[in-house]
């Protein structure tokens, strides 16, 4: 049901998710390949925690003194490298500092404030960076149920049929479908998470302290991505949040899922996913769902753009883009400024890929999708810019004047102009009157001013 979902909106897909696109939490690889700061981010948590769990069973004062730094030290690293995964780490600590007070455990207390303080020391310049750096009114984060897209499926066809959902009732919706969409999302990882939750609950047994702790982490990175969305474009807090989850759902399957290919081998982990077939056979099916799932994402991420039905030249121009980009890291100093086209011609696209896989220097007016992020009074001043260089870029009648007084207003070094420019395809215009410091059959790269040329001498030589 949901292959036929997904392939009557895409014929082919380019990742396997998306039948979910408003819910989904992306793969880990996917993860690793686009934010990889966030997978950093949560490592540098994983790392803060270890060093705090050690720190409460250690006798020495030198040892536990030097393990608070080195937890304050990661938890800071973590919140500079993703604060979405920290924010996830910081809630954990704040619940288990809680458990702690209630549990009269005052010494382990007074190390996790310890830390706590140290590593609000250590952010604070990042913090106040970002604070001074935000122009934006309101909140970035709102309450919300994660939605699933079935769900929003049906609210547009009670719409058709005359029957309007509010919000709240939307929401209601959300709610009730949220075990569904759990599952549609974790699989064979979710599934076990439920049976060794349950069997521990059973048992009255919630593990070591360790253990415990890593629950909290668990809980608290479910119930934030699941409750709490960005109050922006995409539901960028969900997919960085749920990575703990993920992680320690991993952890978890280890021993389930060596007891599937060993059975003769039992693990003390996998005794309530063994003791009933019915459920051994439920999570080998979600396991192969699951392996097929990342397969087919392995190979759609290779070979997307060669079985694009939409864009025949998409291959060749992504190669030929990864070629102007990869001339422009190594043949531009660090300073340099780039604009692309933010406004793209390729249906269905929000943001620009070429730039941001292959591109190493800093962009000077975004991508559509990003206007999001901006608010009020920097959401006009972001617009403002997007149409100025929209007209030089989107307008097939853009003349060498025009560029010039843009490179003349904005701080921008080259323009990269690509064969999908309404530029492009006018030979009087810009792109073709003035000669690229960099050119193949897909891309132009121009200096954007004499300004430019004369600050950056290597700029005047035309390279074809």
């Amino acid at each position: 049901m949901a292959g036929a979902y997904v392939f009557a909106k895409h014929p082919i897909p380019y990742y396997s998710d998306l039948w979910q696109e408003t819910g989904r939490f992306p793969a880990w690889f996917m993860q690793l390949l686009w934010a990889p700061n966030h997978a950093a981010g949560l490592a540098a948590g994983l790392a803060g925690m270890l060093f705090f769990m050690s720190a409460q069973y250690s006798d020495s004062r030198r040892a536990r003194l030097a393990l608070v730094v080195l937890a304050s030290a990661a938890f800071a690293s973590a919140f500079g490298l993703s604060s979405f995964c920290a924010i996830v780490f910081a809630c954990a600590l704040t619940a288990w500092g809680i458990i702690l007070l209630l549990r009269r455990s005052f010494q382990n207390l007074r190390l996790l404030i310890a830390i706590g303080i140290v590593a609000g020391v250590l952010t604070m310049p990042f913090f106040l960076e970002l604070v001074r750096a935000n122009a934006n009114s309101g909140t970035a984060l709102a309450l919300a149920v994660m939605p699933f897209e079935p769900a929003l499926g049906l609210v547009e066809w009670l719409k058709i049929n005359g029957i309007l959902l509010g919000p709240r009732s939307q929401q209601v919706l959300f709610l009730l479908m949220l075990p569904l969409n759990y599952f549609a999302e974790f699989g064979f990882f979710g599934l076990v998470g439920i049976v060794v939750l349950r069997q521990q609950l059973r048992q009255r047994f919630l593990g070591t302290l360790d253990q415990q702790l890593l629950l909290v982490l668990l809980v608290s990175s479910l119930g934030l991505s699941l409750f709490v969305r960005t109050d922006l474009t995409k539901n960028d807090f969900a997919w960085r949040a749920i990575l703990p989850a993920q992680f320690l759902l991993l952890l978890w399957a280890i021993g389930p899922l060596l007891f599937i290919l060993r059975p003769t081998q039992r693990s003390e982990h996998a005794g309530a996913v063994i003791s009933n077939r019915y459920v051994k056979g439920l999570a080998v099916l979600l396991l192969l769902i699951g392996a097929l799932g990342i397969g087919y994402d392995l190979f759609m991420v290779r070979f997307h753009t060669i079985l694009s039905p939409s864009d025949a030249a998409l291959s060749k121009r992504t190669f030929a883009l990864r070629q102007a980009y990869d001339w422009i890291n190594t043949t531009l100093p660090r300073a340099a400024v780039v604009q692309h086209n933010p406004r793209l011609n390729n249906p269905g696209a929000g943001v620009d890929h070429f730039h941001g896989l292959y591109a190493e220097r800093q962009l000077f007016v975004s991508d559509q999708v990003h206007r999001a992020f901006f608010r009020g009074a920097l959401e006009a001043q972001y617009e403002k810019l997007r149409l100025d260089a929209l007209r030089l870029f989107d307008n097939s009648q853009a003349s060498v004047d025009e560029m010039t007084l843009f490179c003349e207003r904005y701080p921008v070094t080259i323009l990269v102009s690509k064969d999908t420019d309404r530029a492009w395809s006018n030979p009087e215009s810009w792109v073709w009157r003035r000669t690229p410091i960099y050119a193949n059959s897909f891309v132009r790269v121009i200096a954007c001013a004499p300004a430019a040329r004369a600050n950056h001498p290597f700029l005047s030589r035309a390279v074809q």
